[in-house]
């Protein structure tokens, strides 16, 4: 497709760091390769796209808000249990952003049809950001473009094959599987009445025909024109009910920052360890930040190991560890560390299931330990660990070789994609043969 062809692109995401962050990949890519690229965001998320080389579009009213005002704006998530519960009360925000979202793409779409309305235009947006779904159920009035999703966290679509959610979760093939499969799935849809309950007076506000047919939160999938997965198909379960515009795109690298001077004062006898001690890196990623959840079970679990460094990373700039915490001599804490530069050095990471840290890990070669049990956790984690569990499991991995071997066997799985050309190829097909 020749440069002054290329499409226009329109970017959303929604505004939690974990999801904007592959977005941000994203766009910077389509930028260096010729496309003209808007990225709809948070005022706060402003200078970080700006860099990316993307027009930054401000998202206005309860759109604007980022994990950073979850403490201001709804101090009551504290009250919901870990689990489904909790999961449930997160799409409260994203569903009321919608209005919002579906705004600011629309305002895009006018303005891109004014410059040109022969070029054509192709919205890709990360899978939770909701400001796509009035058009594509046909909300009257609004400018209508081909969309591509990019999922960046575990798929949630609904599956006759796969119990979703709980201890006996995984995949299932027989009759009597099949049956709990489906109770499990009516109990998600009920506990989440609350998200679809505002979901649907949002599409009421904006005239979604009421013949429509509007899918379950959790299958919200099947609407974009394609869906891209950004993973490798042995980090989810299997499914033989997959809806048709489903692909698996491989697992997206991680930025790498534009610039990482602050470096901790421990960094360089990470460096210079040379192998000669096991690095075990541990993470809670920048959402779940309670670190008693994972992180201080993990320190406490790995002290006294002299041939083992424990690199904690807390995720968020100037973060600390709860005062009082006992850090052992074979621990170092630092407040970010990019997995690009962490990676080199591990050879085991904890982590409470994060998925950009899980994919990453994975096109490393690296063993994963999982515990977890808020947000999108419990579909990549099992619970929070104790101390002695976290200990356990690392022996285990270090000891049996069968979980590096597996580990290795994903990193050739994942060196079989190239996630950012199928992205570019995805966009292209749809700008070029699926005008809505």
């Amino acid at each position: 497709m020749a440069l002054d062809q290329t499409p226009f692109i329109v970017i959303g995401s929604h505004p939690v760091y974990g999801h904007v962050q592959p977005l941000r990949l994203i766009a910077s890519h389509l930028v260096n390769l010729g496309y003209e690229v808007t990225f709809l965001a948070p005022n706060a998320y402003r200078e970080s796209i700006e860099k990316t080389g993307a027009t930054f579009h401000a998202l206005t009213g309860n759109a604007d808000y980022t994990e950073k005002d979850f403490e201001k704006n709804w101090p009551e998530m504290h009250f919901w249990p870990p689990g489904i519960d909790q999961m449930a009360y997160r799409g409260i925000a994203p569903a009321r952003a919608m209005f919002r979202q579906s705004r600011g793409v629309q305002e895009v779409l006018r303005a891109f049809k004014a410059r040109d309305p022969n070029r054509p235009v192709v919205i890709v947006h990360e899978a939770w950001f909701r400001g796509v779904v009035p058009m594509l159920l046909g909300a009257p009035n609004m400018l209508k473009a081909p969309v591509l999703a990019i999922g960046v966290l575990p798929f949630m679509g609904s599956s006759k094959d796969l119990i979703p959610y709980g201890p006996k979760q995984g995949p299932i093939t027989s009759p009597e599987g099949r049956e709990k499969a489906k109770a499990i799935h009516e109990f998600i849809k009920n506990a989440t009445w609350r998200p679809k309950r505002e979901f649907k007076w949002v599409l009421e506000d904006l005239n979604v025909p009421e013949d429509a047919e509007i899918p379950e939160l959790m299958d919200l999938d099947r609407l974009p024109d394609r869906f891209l997965q950004m993973c490798i198909p042995s980090l989810e379960f299997p499914r033989s009910d997959l809806s048709p515009n489903f692909r698996f795109a491989g697992s997206l690298p991680s930025m790498v920052p534009d610039s990482w001077t602050d470096k901790p004062h421990w960094w360089n006898a990470v460096v210079s360890n040379l192998g000669q001690k096991d690095v075990v890196a541990v993470s809670q990623g920048t959402l779940d930040i309670n670190y008693n959840e994972l992180i201080v079970p993990a320190v406490q679990g790995l002290r006294d190991r002299p041939n083992t460094i424990v690199i904690v990373v807390l995720g968020i700039k100037g973060a600390t560890l709860p005062a009082g915490t006992d850090i052992p001599e074979n621990c170092y804490v630092g407040d970010y560390v990019p997995y690009t530069e962490l990676f080199k050095y591990a050879s085991v990471f904890v982590t409470n299931g994060g998925y950009g840290g899980v994919n990453f890990a994975v096109t490393r070669g690296i063993p994963i330990i999982i515990g977890g049990v808020i947000g999108d956790k419990p579909l990549t984690s099992a619970r929070t660990p104790a101390p002695e569990q976290v200990r356990y499991a690392v022996d285990l991995l270090q000891s049996n070789p069968k979980y590096k071997k597996r580990a290795l066997e994903m990193q050739e799985e994942a060196k079989k994609f190239d996630p950012l050309s199928i992205i570019v190829e995805e966009i292209n097909a749809l700008a070029k043969g699926k005008q809505r």
